[in-house]
C-alpha cells in the first residue's frame, strides 16, 4: 500500500535515542479500555435495549466493543488527566507518551452504580475540583484523582436538559456552567453560585444557535429535518477573549467536527467566526474529531483532545486523540486537523517528526490490517501467527503502531479483555529477522499500542501474535510501521 504522508525528515537528526519516548501516534495510547456503554449487561447476539438503529452489525445483534470518547482534560502538578465517556480517570506523566487507568468506581463500568453517564465535565475551582456528567449529580474532589463527594443534583431552570456539561472557574473566582446536546436546541449557559455550585444565579441563555444557514457544517448527515446536535461545549479564555467550543454534525459521522464562539464576556453575546470548524477531518484514517477539550499542557502550548471515529459496529464505538493547536492574530482558534504520524511529545519537539509510514505491500490475505480503515480488521487463524509488510526499498524503521480488535468479546460470558502478547520482528539486509520490541511477557491491556525503536535499516517487518485474552481471538484493525529512507 503506497504510504498516505509523505513528510521532510530534516528534523530526525536532533532525536536523542531513548533519554525517553519522544513521540506519540493517534489514536493515543489508554490502557484499559472499557466495554461499551451500549452493551453493558447484554450478550453477543441479544438483541439491543435501546436505540436499535445505533448498531451496524447484521440484523442489528449486539457485538461487544469498547470505547471511550468525550475527554475532558486537565494539567495539574505536572500530569495530564483525561476524564472521558464511559469510565475515568487516567493519568499521564510522561507528557501524553502513555496513559494509566486510575479508576473512580463513578462509571459503572467495574460493576459499581453509574453515577455518571456520557460526556464528564471536570474543572478546578476555588482549589477543588468540580465533576459531573450526563446525570447531573455534581461531585467535588481535593485531588483529580479524587476520592470525589457527591454534593447533590445539579438543577437548570431552563431547557434543555443537562447534557455535555461544561464548568468555567474565570479568574475573579466567579463559576459559570455550560451545557447541551440536542438536536436544534444549541448551546446554553448559566452563572453558578462560586461558593456553592449546586445554586444557579440569573437566567440562563441559549449562547450558541444551531444556524445551519450560515454554518452548514453543523448539519448531521442524512438527518430529516436538518439536525445539528451541537454538544460537547468546552470554555477557553486566551489573552481576555472567551471562546466557547462545541461539537456538531453528529459522533456517528466523520464530518463530526469543532466550531468556536467568540465573546468578551463568559456569558455572551457570542459570535462565531469564519474559520469555522476550526478542527475537522473528514478523510483518511483518522476522522470524525469533535467534542473535547482544549488545555495548556507540560510545555506551555495549546492541546486540543478529541473524539475520533472508529464507529465499526456501533455509532459510538470511538477512540481518543491529541494534537497541538495555535490562536489565530485576531484572536480565534487557527484553523488545525487532526495527524496520523508521529507527533513530538510536549517539550521534545514542535509538530511531525519526520516519519511517515512505511508500508509498500502487505502479506496475502492480511490487507485488512493495513487498509488505513477502522471498520476492518485481519483476524489470526491462529496463535502463534504473524503478518508481515514489505517496504519499498531498504528504510530506517523508527515506530510502530497497532490497533488491536478482540473479536469474541463477550464479558457476560466471562469472555474479557486483557493484555495482547506479541513481538515485532525486523528483515535486515543481510537476510536476518531481528525482535526490535519484545511484548511476550506484556502485562499491560493496550487496546492501541504505540512503541518507538532503535533506528533499524530494514527492507520488511512482522508482527508475531504469541498470545491473547482467554477466549479472545486476535484481530489487528492495523499495524503500521514508522520511520524514513
Amino acid at each position: 500500500m503506497r504510504s498516505l504522508c509523505f513528510l521532510a525528515s530534516s528534523c530526525l537528526a536532533v532525536l536523542p535515542l531513548f533519554a525517553s519516548q519522544q513521540t506519540f501516534c493517534n489514536p493515543i495510547v489508554i490502557e484499559n479500555y472499557p466495554i461499551g456503554m451500549y452493551c453493558r449487561g447484554l450478550k453477543n447476539g441479544d438483541t439491543p435495549t435501546r436505540e436499535i438503529e445505533t448498531w451496524k452489525t447484521p440484523g442489528k445483534k449486539v457485538v461487544q466493543f469498547r470505547e471511550l470518547a468525550d475527554p475532558s482534560v486537565i494539567f495539574e502538578n505536572g500530569a495530564w488527566y483525561i476524564y472521558p465517556s464511559v469510565d475515568m480517570c487516567y493519568k499521564s506523566t510522561d507528557m501524553g507518551a502513555t496513559w494509566t487507568h486510575i479508576p473512580l468506581n463513578l462509571s459503572g463500568a467495574s460493576g459499581e452504580e453509574d453515577k455518571i453517564s456520557y460526556a464528564p465535565a471536570i474543572r478546578k475551582h476555588r482549589g477543588k475540583f468540580l465533576l459531573i456528567g450526563g446525570k447531573a449529580r455534581l461531585f467535588q474532589g481535593d485531588s483529580p484523582e479524587g476520592p470525589f463527594v457527591e454534593l447533590g443534583t445539579l438543577k437548570l431552570p431552563s431547557p434543555p436538559a443537562l447534557w455535555d456539561a461544561d464548568f468555567f472557574s474565570d479568574d475573579d473566582g466567579r463559576l459559570y456552567f455550560y451545557w447541551g446536546c440536542t438536536p436544534t436546541n444549541g448551546i446554553w449557559g448559566i452563572e453558578l453560585d462560586a461558593k456553592n455550585p449546586l445554586k444557579t444565579i440569573g437566567e440562563a441563555k441559549r449562547l450558541i444557535p444551531f444556524e445551519p444557514e450560515t454554518q452548514p457544517w453543523e448539519i448531521a448527515k442524512g438527518k430529516r429535518p436538518r439536525m445539528g446536535y451541537l454538544e460537547g461545549a468546552w470554555m477557553v479564555k486566551n489573552n481576555g477573549k472567551y471562546i466557547l467550543t462545541y461539537a456538531a454534525a453528529g459522533t456517528e459521522n466523520k464530518e463530526y467536527a469543532m466550531g468556536q464562539a467568540i465573546s468578551s464576556s463568559p456569558m455572551g453575546p457570542f459570535v462565531k467566526p469564519k474559520n469555522n470548524p476550526f478542527f475537522r477531518k473528514t478523510k483518511g484514517f483518522i476522522t470524525g474529531t469533535s467534542h473535547g477539550s482544549i488545555v495548556k499542557g507540560p510545555d506551555d502550548g495549546w492541546w486540543v483532545f478529541y473524539t475520533i471515529n472508529a464507529n465499526s459496529v456501533h455509532w459510538f464505538e470511538r477512540r481518543l486523540g491529541m494534537d497541538r493547536i495555535k490562536f489565530d492574530k485576531d484572536g480565534t482558534i487557527a484553523v488545525a486537523t487532526a495527524s496520523e504520524v508521529p507527533q513530538f511529545l510536549p517539550t521534545k519537539g514542535t509538530g511531525p517528526v519526520g516519519w511517515r509510514r512505511l508500508v509498500s505491500r502487505t502479506q496475502l490475505g492480511c490487507e485488512e490490517a493495513t487498509d488505513m480503515r477502522f471498520k476492518t480488521y485481519w483476524k489470526a487463524p491462529s496463535v502463534p501467527s504473524s503478518l508481515r509488510v514489505d517496504f519499498d526499498g531498504v528504510m530506517i524503521m523508527r515506530s510502530f503502531r497497532i490497533i488491536w480488535r478482540d473479536v469474541g468479546l463477550d464479558v457476560e460470558r466471562q469472555v474479557k479483555p486483557g493484555p495482547f502478547l506479541y513481538r515485532v520482528e525486523v528483515l535486515r539486509t543481510d537476510g536476518s529477522w531481528k525482535t526490535v520490541c519484545d511484548e511476550s511477557a506484556n502485562k499491560r491491556d493496550l487496546l492501541v499500542d504505540y512503541r518507538e525503536i532503535e533506528p533499524v535499516f530494514c527492507t520488511a517487518c512482522r508482527l508475531v501474535i504469541l498470545g491473547a485474552p482467554a477466549g479472545i481471538t486476535p484481530g489487528v484493525v492495523d499495524f503500521s510501521p514508522f520511520g524514513y529512507h
